[in-house]
């Protein structure tokens, strides 16, 4: 089985990273236009299909991206727990007392 290591510092970096995306898509997303546009070659409802479409992506992506950040922030809270579980395990003895005594 192999190691998998990732500090605390790459999660920290991969949320932030994730929280500015879900910022910008919801960004793009608020500055794209809605609606139908008429035309004369007829082309005014493909447009507006696929400006729908941009506005259903950011917002799949904002959404993900939210998910995503959430399930970073649950793991860094297991790794906390485990690794203060780990420590008092470490240093204490099956009777109570402290290693190095």
């Amino acid at each position: 089985m192999s190691d998998v290591r990732i500090s605390d510092q790459a999660l920290s970096d991969a949320s932030a990273f994730l929280v500015a995306a879900r910022r910008d898509a919801r960004q793009h997303l608020n500055s794209r236009p809605r609606g139908h546009f008429p035309s004369i070659t007829g082309i005014g409802e493909t447009i507006s299909a696929f400006l729908e479409g941009l506005h259903t992506s950011a917002d799949a992506l904002s959404d993900a991206a939210h998910t995503a950040d959430q399930a970073l922030s649950a793991l860094r809270e297991e790794a906390a727990a485990i690794d203060s579980q780990l420590a008092g395990a470490v240093n204490a003895h099956p009777s109570g007392d402290r290693v190095g005594r």
